[in-house]
């Protein structure tokens, strides 16, 4: 599955997300949105506040909330390349300059490191460690009880079966070991107190 979202309204492509991924339906509201091949999904904008409640944006998530904030109202679509495309859609692929997107997706913006995410619960010193990404610079925020069991609910084994993302890689990637325990960390931590701390990678 390779993913391509862009505006078709401008005739411009968005940024990149993980590996030819996506998260969500292109959309700042949280959904749920009809997709011809994924059916009904969340929103872009579910995942984006759930990631800012527990301080797990990264550049590309950033950067991908911008762009559709830049596009709302206008036609934004999100192809799986399995049917026809609506028009003006191909001519935005034809015109996107991939490699300066490769290299936006590779920079590290002010406010993000090149890092880590720990997790801590405060009452009893469990931590959970992401894997390395560009990741919005925090030094040992506090994550909101609710942000954290909101958060939780979609990072439940059985909501990763699901048809919501594809192609995320670093600490998004919705099958790996890091992500396919927070969900539970969170759940297990919420009521004692969990911060969260961007470090540099070692």
């Amino acid at each position: 599955m390779s993913a391509n979202t862009a505006c078709v309204t401008c005739r411009e492509v968005a940024p990149l997300l993980g590996d030819s991924g996506f998260l969500g339906y292109p959309s700042t509201e949280h959904g749920p949105h009809s997709h011809e091949d994924l059916g009904e999904i969340p929103g872009f904008g579910y995942f984006h506040v759930g990631l800012e409640g527990i301080h797990l944006v990264t550049a590309e998530v950033s950067a991908y909330m911008a762009f559709l904030k830049a596009h709302q109202g206008h036609q934004i679509h999100l192809s799986l390349g399995n049917g026809d495309e609506p028009e003006g859609f191909e001519e935005a692929l034809a015109a996107a300059d991939y490699s300066a997107l490769v290299a936006a997706q590779e920079s590290v913006p002010p406010g993000f490191s090149r890092a880590t995410m720990t997790y801590a619960c405060d009452e009893c010193g469990e931590e959970l460690v992401s894997p390395e990404d560009t990741l919005r610079t925090v030094a040992r925020a506090v994550v909101p009880p609710a942000a954290a069991l909101e958060a939780a609910k979609w990072l439940s084994a059985a909501e990763m079966e699901g048809d919501w993302c594809h192609g995320l890689m670093g600490a998004l990637d919705p099958f790996g070991e890091f992500m396919m325990g927070l969900g539970a960390f969170l759940n297990a931590h919420a009521a004692h107190g969990i911060r969260a701390t961007v470090g540099s990678a070692q």
